[in-house]
């Protein structure tokens, strides 16, 4: 007898096509029929989806959030951990930091289809006014004290307008001297005559 061949195909798969499958192939009356049984199993490696800052600052005393999730099949799990040692799962979060949380943590996604991991490093600086940081489906979000930043816009925006109307005085002067020099009469020949005229 040759060798025999069966293949059964199932489209768009979904978790709910999940099933132990039974393998009935008929032989013909003078033989028994071929049973098996078939296990679908879907997997999916892990994937981190959240898109994490991969450095991030904060002072001393802020609260950080590390949050991290993934995708897969089966549903992976996740984990922070730090210098080898497992911190928690999903969500870290430490309410205030000092010197010695700093440095690099990883978030990593297991299951039996595979792994996935990112590392993030926090830097913990000295300061007095507490910022927060949160890392999470939008990123990292840093507020700190803001007033700083409008002051070095405002000296940005008056530098860009002396500029610009320097630039402006410096070409109707260069003007206004082309013209006169293109009729022959000397700029300062010009003034004298003005002056003279108003006295």
């Amino acid at each position: 007898m040759s060798r025999l061949q069966v293949a059964f195909t199932v489209h768009n798969l979904s978790t709910g096509d999940e099933n132990d499958y039974g393998l009935h192939v008929e032989l013909g009356l003078a033989r028994n029929p071929l049973k098996d049984a078939v296990a679908l199993r879907l997997e999916d490696p892990p994937k981190i989806v959240i898109s994490l800052e991969r450095n991030t600052s904060l002072r001393a005393g802020d609260k950080l959030v590390l949050n991290c999730r993934a995708t897969g099949l089966p549903p992976p799990q996740v984990t922070w951990a730090r210098s080898g040692r497992v911190l928690r799962n999903h969500t870290l979060v430490v309410n205030r930091v000092n010197k010695r949380d700093g440095g690099l943590y990883l978030c990593k996604a297991h299951s039996t289809a595979g792994e996935d991991s990112m590392k993030i490093f926090v830097r913990v600086e000295d300061g007095d006014k507490p910022t927060q940081a949160t890392v999470s489906a939008s990123g990292a979000t840093l507020s700190q004290p803001r007033h700083n930043n409008h002051k070095w816009i405002s000296i940005l925006i008056l530098a860009g307008s002396t500029l610009i109307l320097a630039s402006i005085t410096l070409t109707v002067i260069c003007y206004y001297k082309r013209r006169r020099l293109k009729k022959g009469i000397p700029y300062s020949s010009q003034r004298d005559s003005e002056t003279t005229a108003q006295l």
